[in-house]
């Protein structure tokens, strides 16, 4: 196959036979806050991007709406900068637990933290999601507030010494005593009682932090509500070696955060190759978000502006990012990147939900790179539908439209045995079966 580029579309060998779309084991899929809102973020777009999700995307099985970080910063201390400035203007509980800054999320007031916000979410029949910093708030430890139904305090749970580097809000916590691990269940307790789906957990390194990861999930655990749990690893990123972690979570970051340009997008190649065997197990190997559409309305990372990825790249990088089972979760501003009225908004509706597509994520295994095609990829997996059925993704990674180069995949590679009967190879982004006659 011969491609121009820097992908070769992908795709995949179609033996035979109908397929059901198989929901449960898959990847997770939504919307994340972080791209375009940083820290920034308010109740009326949550909304917005969950009324989006529900008209555009719901039915293709996206259906969590992640609030990201610093939604207890007030918004004049936004001002400052995220994660700067005096955590003691952090909106905490009288038990030192975090909750959403009323001026930013209306619906929180009285006490009631991101309940009328959850309740919202899940009456468009989807999932409510919120990102949290490991630790104690250092507001809460300077007050020595009450730590909920334990007869502990937050000096107790406090480990100062353990700030994370980039966000000095909170204090670390000692797991080891067990102040700290009650913080922990009181925090779930409270997201619990808000209906919160999901929990992202920052600024978390093993494994120095598998005390934490224990702890909240243990939390979870403990729970009445069935809540995915996902890393992110700040600066750093996670080794495939430490178990404790993957075993106990449903996702975990193995890269620093993805941005709009090919390096940062190219270098997950090698990334992924190396977590290739994690894949479902049980958890998920994350790659980061995608940042595709319109993004940086209220960032640090540039001004506002669509994805600064060509639609050859954009198209690539979602093909990565299906063939490795990755979560798919999308980080623009929905309303605008999926608006019906304009060219991009029928793009990106296209490149979000083609259902042959997403179907590689849902119901595929050993998803894999063949050995020796790192200068350009070629990706596989099969079918766990349908035994005579491989995927198979065909990548040109470099950043020069004019380049051209030919890849070639044996039966072998693909598992196959060569027998004398006809195949067909089917191209999933366009619908359609390759002119041809194949024999295998």
């Amino acid at each position: 196959v011969i491609g121009v580029g820097w992908v070769v579309l992908v795709v995949c060998v179609v033996v035979c036979g109908v397929h059901a779309v198989v929901h449960q084991g898959e990847p997770v899929r939504g919307w994340n806050s972080y791209d375009c809102y940083t820290c920034n973020v308010t109740e009326a777009q949550v909304r917005q991007n969950a009324d989006a999700i529900h008209q555009y995307l719901q039915t293709s099985h996206y259906e969590y709406v992640v609030v990201d970080y610093e939604w207890f910063r007030p918004q004049s201390a936004i001002a400052v900068g995220c994660c700067s400035g005096d955590p003691n203007v952090l909106t905490i509980d009288a038990y030192g637990r975090l909750v959403p800054s009323v001026d930013r999320f209306p619906s929180a007031a009285g006490g009631k933290g991101f309940r009328d916000l959850a309740d919202y979410v899940h009456s468009l029949g989807l999932k409510f999601g919120i990102h949290i910093m490991r630790g104690i708030p250092a507001k809460a430890v300077q007050l020595n507030t009450p730590i909920y139904g334990s007869v502990w305090h937050a000096k107790d749970a406090a480990n100062i010494s353990d700030i994370c580097h980039w966000c000095t809000d909170m204090n670390g916590i000692n797991t080891a005593h067990p102040a700290g691990i009650a913080y922990y269940k009181s925090i779930v307790e409270l997201y619990t009682s808000w209906g919160v789906d999901y929990i992202k957990m920052d600024c978390v390194t093993p494994p120095d932090h598998v005390g934490d990861i224990l702890g909240v999930s243990r939390a979870i655990e403990a729970s009445t509500r069935a809540i995915v749990f996902s890393l992110s690893p700040g600066t750093n990123k996670y080794r495939p070696e430490i178990p404790q972690y993957k075993d106990n979570v449903t996702m975990y970051r193995i890269s620093q955060d993805v941005w709009d340009d090919w390096e940062s997008v190219s270098g997950h190649f090698k990334i992924c190759n190396a977590y290739e065997k994690l894949i479902a197990s049980p958890s998920y190997p994350d790659a980061d978000m995608l940042p595709l559409g319109f993004l940086s309305v209220y960032s640090g990372h540039g001004p506002a502006r669509w994805t600064k990825l060509s639609t050859v790249q954009q198209v690539t990088m979602v093909n990565l990012w299906i063939i490795f089972r990755n979560p798919l979760i999308l980080g623009a501003d929905l309303p605008i990147t999926l608006n019906q009225t304009t060219p991009q908004g029928k793009f990106y509706l296209s490149l979000f939900t083609n259902n042959e597509v997403l179907r590689v994520s849902q119901s595929s295994a050993n998803n894999r790179q063949i050995p020796g095609t790192d200068t350009n990829p070629i990706w596989m997996a099969e079918s766990t539908e349908n035994k005579d059925l491989r995927y198979v993704a065909l990548f040109n990674p470099r950043n020069t439209p004019s380049s051209c180069i030919t890849s070639e995949v044996t039966w072998a590679q693909l598992g196959i045995t060569p027998t004398t009967k006809s195949c067909t190879v089917r191209d999933l982004w366009a619908h359609r079966d390759w002119p041809g006659h194949y024999i295998r």
